[in-house]
């Protein structure tokens, strides 16, 4: 295939998973009314999607061959696993607790920042003022849409903020090590040990043997199922077989923020969530940022920040 057909496939791909990864929120809405905690939800997500990766690996790969890998990549897999997914998860999680779901949004896109400084570090790739422009405007999109132009410091605390910007830099690494692993390991296979590694590092974190889980039954399990499936397993496979494309790891984040306009999208839809010209405007700023990202010719990719 060609490069850049290629290359556009993957940022679609991305997109695809940003857009899926947007649709949780009424998945944890539901378990969250039910009383499950930051930490169960999370497992209940890595749990599931670890289930559901088992078949689609035995029928995508044909057999459990794939899953013998190189112990390099098996430790990228192991890290990967731990901070892009365990750690990364209880980061978000004590931000909201301390500064809300709308200042922990705006905060986990700062990932963006990161995902530039580390590929440039990594993978050599360009600092262009394109993708400086670009972030930018993804951030602040990011910020209108979910806070609909409310700003309060009142609530604000500097460790929410360091918890904030810690989940920022963890989601970032879903980037580089998927990257990193993207030329060796099959996509699924991929999915597959970030899962299981995930779930085990939640597992030891959470303790979930010390939880009230009385109101575990066939729908909390069939909500767990659904953010597997919806929110996990289909994602994760976009993003994960994007990222064997020709791609700039610098460009993914930007690309898979359309999470946050579906996640505002069905907040109004779903239930009843403001909208104003500030969260719009932010929806709108988003969509720029991704086209100012993938725009520009040879000029763009030789131009220096």
């Amino acid at each position: 295939m060609d490069p850049k057909r290629s290359a556009t496939r993957g940022y679609i791909e991305v997109f695809l998973a940003g857009a899926l990864w947007g649709c949780i929120g009424p998945f944890m809405q539901g378990m969250s009314n039910m009383g499950a905690g930051s930490g169960l939800i999370s497992l209940m997500r890595q749990g599931f999607g670890t289930l559901m990766m088992i078949p689609v690996v035995l029928i995508a790969c044909k057999g459990i061959k794939p899953l013998k890998v190189d112990r390099k990549s098996l430790f990228v897999l192991l890290l990967m696993g731990l901070l892009s997914e365990a750690v990364f998860n209880l980061c978000y999680s004590a931000c909201v607790a301390r500064l809300g779901v709308a200042a922990a949004a705006v905060l986990l896109y700062t990932a963006p920042i990161f995902v530039m400084i580390l590929s440039r570090i990594l993978y050599a790739e360009q600092i262009t003022s394109r993708k400086v422009l670009a972030i930018v405007l993804n951030l602040a999109g990011c910020a209108l849409t979910v806070t609909n132009g409310e700003f309060s410091a009142e609530n604000l605390a500097a460790a929410g903020i360091l918890f904030g910007v810690l989940a920022g830099f963890f989601y970032a690494t879903i980037t580089i090590f998927g990257k990193y692993v993207s030329g060796s390991v099959n996509p699924y296979v991929t999915c597959f040990y970030n899962f299981l590694f995930g779930t085990g590092f939640l597992i030891l974190l959470t303790r979930p043997w010390t939880m009230d889980l009385s109101f575990f039954d066939a729908k909390f399990c069939l909500l767990g199922a659904g953010i597997g499936l919806f929110g996990t397993v289909l994602p994760y496979i976009f993003y994960m077989t994007g990222l064997t494309h020709p791609v700039e790891a610098s460009k993914v984040p930007v690309v898979a923020s359309v999470e946050t306009v579906v996640a505002a999208v069905l907040g109004a839809v779903l239930f009843r969530e403001a909208v104003g010209p500030a969260k719009i405007l932010g929806i709108l700023l988003v969509f720029v940022s991704v086209a100012v990202i993938n725009s520009g010719g040879k000029k763009a990719k030789e131009e220096n920040a």
